[in-house]
């Protein structure tokens, strides 16, 4: 890379990172040395990085976070209990609507079970799951009868 185009304050901070590829690297580094302007602009750059890194890093407070995000604007992300427990609320759902479309299919004989033991013992599921459904709806009904007693007359529950 000797050649009369100066290295741009880009080149000069990928290759102070070391970001660049070797050969790239070793290009400019040669130019550098033959480059009295350039190696200036490397070294000022080297020794602006260098004191800069010395700063010690100021640990903010919260306050001074949410101001600072409030001003702009932006919300503070949930923590991730809620985001995992929303995960595992959708999982838990999903796993539940294909148990029940698969127990439906096979009650409808669309998915074959082996042997009619299998088929009752599929028929004593769905019975049971149908008894534990009505059990709590008789259960909501009775924990909704007071709520629909204070409700004022004009308001109707159909």
């Amino acid at each position: 890379m000797t050649t009369s185009r100066h290295c741009s304050a880009e080149e000069l901070q990928e290759l102070l990172d070391g970001r660049l590829p070797e050969a790239l690297a070793g290009a400019l580094r040669e130019h550098l040395e033959a480059c009295p302007g350039c190696s200036d602009a490397f070294r000022s750059l080297s020794t602006l990085d260098r004191n800069l890194r010395r700063i010690p890093l100021e640990r903010t407070g919260a306050a001074f976070t949410a101001t600072l995000m409030n001003e702009l604007r932006l919300v503070p992300s949930r923590g991730g209990n809620g985001r995992m427990f929303e995960m595992f609320a959708l999982s838990v759902g999903l796993f539940l609507v294909l148990a029940v479309i698969t127990v439906a299919f096979i009650w409808a004989g669309v998915i074959p079970v082996g042997g009619t033991e299998g088929n009752s013992v599929v028929q004593a599921v769905v019975a049971e799951g149908n008894s534990v459904m009505n059990d709590g709806a008789k259960t909501l009904a009775g924990w909704l009868a007071p709520l629909a007693r204070l409700m004022p007359k004009s308001v109707s529950l159909r």
